[in-house]
């Protein structure tokens, strides 16, 4: 059975590997996954991998960073965007997630661990939940993208948040006539 271990380290010591047909170059393509603390751990992705790959719905997990990915791919390809909303998208980004815990983290690493974290570090900045709320639209958007049409990632990590964040709604305070008139005389 291609499962392996690597007797130089003490955690996350199990890895497998196995064929998956050849490349465009005529070498062979081997799909390896590595960082298994047991074995069966491993025997079971590796069954997982195996099944997926020869259903045809096996996904190459992308390497590219996930800002990168944001950036570079996902933000460029929104063609339908007004400039306004562009801007809005490209501030949230860089703004934000550019500089979280998850920014620099490869697309196929990225969990809904990580997509929780970020929530967190988004409330901690002390920014409105109407704010957190649209830029967890923006990567669950740009997630879904990843999952579906581009299949860069085989899961949307986005999905499986717990503790979403919700629109507020806010109250809105409007003056009657007579408070209305004391404005504008006092103003005067």
């Amino acid at each position: 059975m291609p499962v392996y271990r690597d007797e130089t380290k003490k955690k996350n010591q199990f890895w497998y590997e196995f064929e998956a047909g050849k490349k465009l170059d005529g070498s062979r393509r081997k799909i390896r996954k590595k960082g298994f603390l047991t074995e069966k751990e491993a025997t079971v992705a590796m069954t997982k991998a195996m099944n997926d790959f020869f259903e045809g719905t096996y996904v190459e997990p992308s390497k590219i960073k996930f800002i990168d990915y944001l950036n570079d791919t996902w933000l460029p390809a929104k063609k339908s965007l007004s400039q306004q909303t562009r801007e809005m998208y490209n501030s949230y980004i860089n703004r934000h997630v550019k500089t979280s815990s998850c920014g620099n983290i490869e697309l196929g690493k990225l969990n809904p661990t990580h997509m929780q974290k970020l929530i967190v570090e988004l409330r901690e900045k002390g920014l409105a939940e109407n704010t957190v709320k649209k830029i967890y639209s923006i990567v669950n958007t740009a997630l879904n993208n990843a999952t579906y049409q581009l299949r860069l990632i085989k899961e949307n990590p986005a999905l499986y948040v717990i503790d979403k964040p919700q629109n507020v709604k806010t109250e809105i305070l409007v003056w009657d006539a007579e408070e209305s008139r004391k404005f504008v005389k006092e103003s005067e």
